[in-house]
């Protein structure tokens, strides 16, 4: 059965580098780095790339620091450039000369299903396609996502590196194959602040669980009893949507025009009374 684990990876790599009687970051350099030429990618960064390191930004566009790995560093604690993550992918598709065109290939072999049409590699993963195999592979860390594929057939492969946690798989896909389709993006409109300050407050749906919506600058945020404070994005003047969950918000003026409750657009509409 097919499961993918971080922490496995990250596992592996200590013992990778407990085999090979070395740290984890010089490990690499010397085995893959090194003879890539990928000068701009390590651990442990440099005064001048930590100067040029992006600011990362959670799923809500707010700032967050970024993750410092100092163990399991296989699990993703390698910091790189599009620069050089490009030379990565050109040797693996064998659009570019490179010593280790054996053991790419060797990874990329596929060694399990992982359902569908995906198969599952050394760390790579093999979707089946019509247009040729495109083997790929994503990641995550605190602001940041990446994907990195190539299609060998169709000679192809493309870099995606965002300071942001939205993903951007779909956009790497399509490139690869243009028939996988691009997610569509909602587009929202600006509010003016003064009217995000008449949605902020805190709205009653049963005794014990409440909605309380605030508003940082020019956004605005709601948090449902025990759970995470959420950026909700403006379609309209009064209507909002969620980006992580499938849901609305609608706030409804009363006769005099304040502000007198909100509608949950979720699974049907629930209305909670503005209370403060």
């Amino acid at each position: 059965k097919y499961e993918y684990s971080n922490f496995g990876m990250g596992l592996l790599g200590h013992i990778l580098s407990f085999s090979a009687r070395m740290s984890y970051d010089d490990l690499v350099k010397t085995r893959i780095l090194e003879p890539l030429k990928m000068n701009e990618t390590t651990i442990t960064l440099s005064p001048v790339l930590k100067s040029r390191m992006a600011q990362g930004f959670d799923q809500n566009g707010e700032p967050i620091s970024n993750w410092d790995f100092l163990t399991f560093q296989g699990a993703g604690a390698l910091r790189s450039t599009a620069k050089d993550m490009a030379k990565f992918v050109a040797a693996n598709a064998g659009l570019s000369k490179s010593d280790l065109a054996g053991a790419f290939a060797e990874a990329h072999q596929a060694r399990r299903d992982a359902g569908g049409r995906m198969k599952i590699g050394l760390a790579w993963h093999i979707l089946s396609d019509a247009s040729g195999d495109i083997v790929w592979h994503n990641g995550g860390t605190g602001g940041f996502r990446s994907f990195a594929g190539f299609n060998q057939l169709q000679k192809r492969g493309i870099v995606l590196l965002t300071n942001t946690a939205e993903s951007v798989d779909d956009i790497g896909f399509h490139f690869l194959d243009a028939s996988i389709p691009l997610k569509k993006i909602k587009p929202f409109v600006a509010v003016n602040e003064k009217i995000l300050d008449e949605y902020a407050g805190i709205y009653q749906f049963a005794p014990s669980v409440f909605f309380t919506i605030t508003r940082r600058v020019d956004k605005l945020f709601a948090q449902l009893t025990g759970q995470s404070s959420l950026r909700v994005f403006a379609e309209t003047e009064n209507e909002f949507y969620y980006k992580v969950v499938s849901a609305k918000l609608t706030f409804n003026r009363g006769e005099g025009g304040k502000i007198e409750s909100l509608t949950l657009h979720q699974n049907g509409d629930q209305i909670a009374k503005k209370i403060k």
